[in-house]
């Protein structure tokens, strides 16, 4: 188990890490990213959508969090698969952080970590805050 959660987390982390570089046209002038950071980036947004709504149902931040992490997502590119992201957030509401195929309880995780739940939970909600304030 403490394989698959090392996995996950990594993925999870290594696909909301930074802003979303974008390629260059023939001329310089920018275009999408490559499909499969799209992907990742869907995929791992929509995951963490659910985990604060996971932390919000259990009234441990606010709903302002949520917001964000929604607006977060609004302003990335197309998802390839309209659905993309629809399992991964349910699972996130379940309190599951799931990520390319592997699963893992959030609660488990925070307690892996010496860490309370609802520490976790506010380590998430910071780190969606600043990335909305880094993409104004």
């Amino acid at each position: 188990m403490k394989a698959i959660l090392l996995i996950a987390l990594a993925g999870f982390c290594a696909a909301l890490a930074g802003p979303v570089p974008a390629q260059t046209g023939g001329r310089g002038a920018p275009t999408l990213p490559p499909p499969e950071k799209v992907r990742s980036l869907h995929i791992a947004g929509h995951n963490q959508l659910g985990l604060l709504q996971y932390c919000r149902q259990r009234g441990l931040i606010s709903d302002e969090a949520v917001e964000r992490q929604r607006r977060l997502l609004a302003a990335l590119p197309p998802a390839p698969d309209g659905e993309l992201g629809a399992a991964e957030e349910v699972a996130g509401r379940d309190g599951l952080i799931a990520f390319d195929g592997n699963r893992a309880s959030f609660a488990v995780d925070a307690a892996a970590q010496g860490i309370s739940l609802a520490y976790n939970c506010q380590q998430i909600a910071l780190r969606v805050a600043a990335q909305a304030e880094s993409r104004r």
